[in-house]
């Protein structure tokens, strides 16, 4: 053998020697992890090591290390507007939260049923992995910081506006009960009050001409003769002087009353313009559906029908107080059905209860401020459950 056949051979068996040992050693690390059952990318994935099979000694999961093996699958990014899916949808102000270790938690599903999946979602990662998603208060929460918005600037068209978008969209109970009564005191200034604005499309403004009464005037605008003084501080309608300004609501009002609440919502077409609590008949006996005001009356007289008592006009223990609004069944439970009414009370601890006879009680201060508004033959009320 030559010099140089016996170089060659020196240099080759310890290279050979090496690669069978490389080969041994990596052939031990993959019998353990088949005996084990999972794969090195599996075992990352359930929060074991690569190296030793060993869990964490908490049981939280956490990645590691794995050099150059990769995850079995990517991880699915979550996106903007999906839910996270743990067989329960999160409703409105609550949180959902994926659990790590919970294959079935851990499923983002884009799309879903429910009109939350469109908004935005305030999304954050905890430290063992999980996810927490948290919904909007309520669909009208944007509308309402608008609203907020709009007001401090002084823009009350646009806050009623975008308060009424609110409150048909929907929006919690405290802010609900908020936009009510912004929009029963912007309704104060912009409606009842002698203030004009040329951009409210609820209002107007009459210029008197020779012949004209402020009866005549109400007609036809559809609102009552009563509120058309209150609100341009006219004390003598008979004195009215030709080239005056007279200020005007486009009505009719009418209102809605909402059994399960005990309210009632004063309405100028779809804006509202007062929330006003009221008392209801005994056992639910306020019939539901429609109904037209028939007449009205100052100070009526009133015989109670299980006692046959007689309260004269005026009494102050009269149970139906100093106002009286007639109505008359349309459709619904109401139809064909008279004898009904919306009338004061005498007993303020009735309002909110089921205590009157059928009809829908209220405040003195409220049903005063009712009475002006409705017009008969032409406001219409609807009572809901």
């Amino acid at each position: 053998m030559s010099f140089s056949s016996r170089s060659r051979s020196s240099s080759f068996w310890p290279i050979a020697a090496a690669v069978v040992v490389a080969a041994s050693i990596w052939g031990l690390y993959a019998w353990r992890a088949t005996d084990s059952g999972n794969s090195p990318a599996e075992q990352v994935a359930q929060g074991q090591d690569a190296a030793t099979g060993e869990s964490d000694s908490d049981g939280a999961s956490h990645l590691v290390s794995l050099r150059a093996t990769r995850p079995a699958q990517p991880a699915t990014p979550l996106q903007s507007g999906s839910l996270v899916s743990n067989g329960q949808i999160p409703t409105p102000g609550e949180t959902g939260s994926v659990s790590g270790g919970d294959s079935d938690a851990q499923e983002i599903r884009t799309n879903a049923s429910v009109a939350w999946a469109n908004r935005p979602l305030s999304i954050s990662e905890s430290r063992d992995g999980g996810v927490t998603v948290q919904l909007p208060d309520s669909p009208g929460a944007a509308e309402m910081e608008r609203a907020r918005a709009v007001m401090a600037k002084g823009d009350l068209l646009g806050a009623r506006g975008l308060l009424s978008l609110a409150l048909k969209s929907g929006l919690s109970e405290a802010d609900e009960e908020f936009a009510r009564g912004e929009l029963g005191r912007i309704a104060d200034v912009l409606l009842f009050s002698r203030a004009t604005n040329i951009g409210d499309p609820l209002t107007g403004v009459h210029v008197v001409e020779p012949g004209d009464t402020l009866n005549a005037i109400a007609v036809r605008h559809r609102i009552s003769e009563d509120v058309i003084a209150r609100i341009n501080g006219i004390t003598h309608p008979d004195l009215l002087q030709v080239g005056q300004r007279i200020k005007y609501i486009r009505g009719p009002f009418h209102a809605i009353v909402h059994k399960s609440k005990f309210r009632m919502d004063v309405m100028l077409g779809d804006t509202l313009v007062r929330s006003i609590r009221v008392g209801l008949g005994a056992d639910g006996s306020t019939p539901t559906g429609d109904w037209l005001v028939r007449d009205k009356l100052k100070n009526p007289d009133w015989t109670d029908p299980v006692t046959n008592r007689h309260y004269s006009a005026g009494d102050p223990e009269n149970p139906i107080g100093n106002r009286w609004i007639a109505l008359e069944g349309l459709s619904g439970e109401a139809v064909g059905r008279r004898g009904f009414g919306i009338h004061g009370t005498v007993d303020a601890e009735s309002i909110g209860q089921e205590m009157s006879m059928g009809c829908v009680r209220l405040l003195p201060g409220d049903i005063e401020f009712l009475f002006d508004l409705v017009v008969v033959r032409q406001t219409r009320v609807e009572v809901r459950p």
